[in-house]
């Protein structure tokens, strides 16, 4: 049973206001002195459980704005940290804004179609979030940060949406399970170019509104249906945007149209069926005005690589040849020879999938694998240096070394992640076996029909390529609602009448259409670009706030970065990005300038090193002279004329 709404009626300004400021000073500590490492998973899980168990006790208004709040301030300080410290840990960034890997092929295709052009392979994968960058690009006149800024407000708001849902039905204990999971995901992406800023927000929406449905089905059949069909549209478009646990939606078009009369069954799921293939022209269609390439060419890799226990790039590295053709000439020769391997090999299919299965519940990659995330763990990399502490002083040695290296609340925050990680795990297979033996009851059958849907995708999914947390992107508040039903407290007869989401609703709604209508202002409002110049000059656009700057010493600058923190920075990044390292390493002093720029005449977004800051305070188009480094991603700065205005 839970508490009595309290009637003092300053007691609920009192508490949120207490509540921020606490989220406040936590920010300060995390973002400003950086005492506490981004992945702290001691002082973060018991402040929002405090938080929690002292809101329980007022109305769900109150909870909700404290939670957007309490987001609010957590995906600012996520912003600010990665901004003035210049690196997060793993995730291929330089300086703090300045991406690499895939998110410099997201971002650089955001820019090609800002200035006319259409996306190349990368992006036509998965055309969406490219897009919706590129209209947010526009929007705020090429800042990036800005871009980043509002796509951390709608993550903040997006992590509290499951959360109040299931506090209204299970009790605050539930609800904490759900947002710590969501607040321990969002971190890991905040401030980075990924297609997860728009899965994850439809995916939530999605979830709040099916969860309202089932809450709807006795007392508004019409309702129910119709909150469960936007859900569904919402999870659908988000998986187009970041692929995923796709079996979810067939297993809810079932799990809706029992939401409709008996007679009726046939249509509502024709209904939820359109929803679905609404979502799919919707990506189809954006893939054919921007788009350059097959949507989802990179799962062949994927699936070859998971028949063989290897990675996705191990099918390019077998078939070099498979480089000569065209891109979707390419995704056809990739699918046959699967297909082949698995005619000449049946038994390969089985066991692969039964690898990747296992894999979910077992691997550091797999489920939860957003709990276990810790940069600290580069220290074990070296293996000769853990090996001779090993062989002298065993895991004693081991230990202190770890101390000596990060101190004593590293090996703490590690016991602790690894601690939430395992219960989370073990949770999710107790509630799995308990629901299936409960059988698909009024209370549980959402949580049964998104359960079978999650692990029939899995399989397919093999958690050391994809990784576990980025595949339970657009499904992860179904995934983090499975453990937490076991803590559910809240007695059915306490939960009052509820009405239809429409807020919710006119969300997903509005935001798909500012979606469209962006795409729509980027691709009848391009970007002009000035005429080619003759070799060796070309022109270069300048981004705005896209400028790093070599400094002596870490301060709170977005702009200045730490000579110390840039050196960590290029040994993460030196492990997967040795291209980005070997251009850049020999330019790391005080005083050196590196500009986000957008180069037209080679079509893609590029590092420009100023050593002799040629272009301190340029923004817009400059004529350069410039000269590849070991990337061609990154150009070295020769010479710098004058400015154009279109």
């Amino acid at each position: 049973m839970t508490r009595t709404p309290t009637t003092t009626p300053t007691a609920p300004s009192v508490a949120v206001a207490a509540a921020l400021g606490a989220m406040l000073l936590y920010a300060l500590v995390l973002a400003g002195f950086k005492w506490l490492p981004l992945y702290d998973c001691v002082a973060l899980p018991l402040l929002l459980a405090i938080f929690f168990w002292a809101f329980d006790r007022f109305e769900e208004p109150i909870r909700a704005k404290a939670l957007v709040g309490i987001g609010a301030i957590l995906t600012a300080a996520f912003l600010v940290r990665l901004w003035t410290l210049g690196y997060e840990g793993r995730n291929a960034v330089l300086g703090g804004i300045l991406p690499w890997s895939d998110s410099a092929d997201f971002y650089s295709d955001a820019l090609r179609l800002v200035h006319g052009e259409r996306f190349s392979a990368v992006s036509s994968r998965r055309p969406l979030f490219s897009a919706l960058l590129a209209g947010l690009l526009k929007l705020c006149v090429g800042d990036l940060r800005w871009s980043l800024g509002l796509l951390a407000v709608v993550g903040a708001v997006s992590m509290a949406l499951p959360a109040i849902e299931v506090w209204r039905t299970s009790g605050w204990k539930s609800a904490l399970v759900v947002y710590l999971v969501l607040v321990f995901f969002e971190r890991r992406w905040t401030g980075f170019i990924q297609t997860e800023h728009f899965g994850f927000p439809l995916g939530a929406a999605g979830f709040a509104l099916l969860w309202r449905a089932q809450s709807l089905r006795v007392t508004d059949a019409p309702g129910a249906l119709l909150a469960a069909t936007l859900g569904v549209f919402a999870l659908a478009f988000g998986l187009f945007a970041r692929a995923g646990c796709f079996f979810v939606l067939p297993a809810l078009v079932a799990w809706a149209a029992g939401l409709a009369p008996v007679g009726r069954r046939t249509r509502a799921v024709a209904l939820l069926s359109s929803a679905v293939l609404i979502a799919f022209g919707l990506h189809e269609g954006s893939l054919a005005l921007a788009g350059n390439g097959a949507s989802f060419s990179d799962y062949p890799p994927i699936f070859y690589g998971l028949l063989h226990g290897e990675d996705f790039t191990y099918l390019p590295h077998t078939h070099r040849w498979l480089e000569e053709l065209t891109p979707r000439d390419r995704v056809s020769a990739e699918w046959s020879i699967v297909f082949d391997e698995i005619r000449d090999h049946p038994w390969i299919l089985p066991l692969a999938f039964g690898r990747s299965l296992a894999a979910f519940f077992v691997s550091p990659f797999g489920a939860f694998s957003y709990v276990w995330i810790n940069p600290d763990d580069a220290i074990f990399e070296d293996g000769a240096r853990i090996d001779g502490l090993w062989r002298s002083g065993g895991p004693i040695a081991v230990l202190r070394y770890w101390q000596d290296s990060l101190g004593t609340f590293s090996i703490v925050n590690a016991v602790a992640m690894g601690a939430l990680g395992a219960a989370l795990v073990v949770a999710f297979v107790v509630a799995l076996i308990k629901l299936a033996r409960r059988g698909r009851d009024s209370e549980t059958s959402l949580l049964w029909a998104t359960s079978v849907g999650i692990i029939a995708s899995v399989p397919f999914m093999p958690p050391w390529i994809t990784s576990g947390m980025q595949i339970q992107t657009v499904t992860l508040a179904f995934a983090a609602a499975l453990p937490a039903w076991l803590l559910a407290t809240r007695d059915r007869s306490e939960v009052r009448r509820v009405t239809f989401p429409r807020a919710i609703a006119l969300g997903v709604l509005g935001g798909v259409a500012s979606f469209a209508a962006l795409l729509a202002w980027v691709l009848l409002r391009p970007e002009r670009s000035p005429a080619r110049l003759a070799q060796p000059l070309h022109w270069v656009d300048v981004a705005p706030a896209g400028t790093v700057e070599v400094a002596a010493r870490r301060g709170l600058s977005f702009r200045r970065k730490g000579l110390a923190d840039l050196a960590t920075s290029l040994e993460f990044l030196s492990r997967h990005n040795e291209d980005l390292t070997g251009s850049v390493t020999g330019s790391m002093n005080v005083g050196v300038l590196f500009h986000s720029v957008y180069d037209p005449a080679a079509g893609q977004w590029e590092i420009l090193v100023d050593d002799a800051r040629r272009l301190d305070g340029r923004v817009g188009w400059v004529a350069v002279r410039s000269a590849p480094l070991r990337s061609p991603r990154a150009q070295m700065l020769l010479d710098a004329r004058e400015p154009w205005s279109p």
